[in-house]
């Protein structure tokens, strides 16, 4: 069978055949204890005061909305990244020991509430829950009419 004799190659491309290629929308976070603090040392709060108060389903439901919707819409809806630790006159609780200062420190905010959140950082797409904060003592800000 000479050249001309052989079949021509089908001209489409099998589509599987190309690795995707992810995308913002791909981009999910997942959540982790590692390094949470669960004490009722103030200005912390623990799960089990959590519990008392009620506020527990409105952070698993604020936990399962970061969990299973795309980091975009997360980061405009949930999650505040600030960057570096915030400084004392932003934050009344203490650097974790062993954690770094320059790490994403962040909250989780919109837990039941205006003022209730959650500290902590984000590195490699996992967020890390430090510290339960109902009454908005990490990363403090001044009232917008003030």
């Amino acid at each position: 069978m000479g050249k001309r004799d052989r079949p021509l190659k089908s001209p489409q491309r099998n589509v599987d055949t190309k690795a995707q290629k992810s995308t913002a929308k791909d981009n999910f976070y997942s959540i982790s204890f590692k390094y949470f603090k669960d004490t009722d040392v103030d200005p912390a709060q623990s799960i089990n005061t959590w519990k008392d108060e009620d506020r527990i389903l409105d952070m698993l439901l604020a936990l399962k909305d970061i969990s299973s919707n795309n980091a975009t819409i997360v980061q405009t809806s949930r999650l505040t990244l600030y960057g570096e630790y915030p400084s004392k006159d932003k934050n009344e609780f203490s650097l974790p020991e062993g954690l770094p200062s320059d790490i994403k420190w962040g909250t989780i905010q919109n837990i039941g509430g205006q003022k209730a959140r959650i500290a902590g950082f984000l590195k490699d797409n996992i967020f890390y829950l430090v510290y339960l904060d109902k009454n908005h003592r990490f990363w403090i800000t001044k009232p917008k009419n003030s």
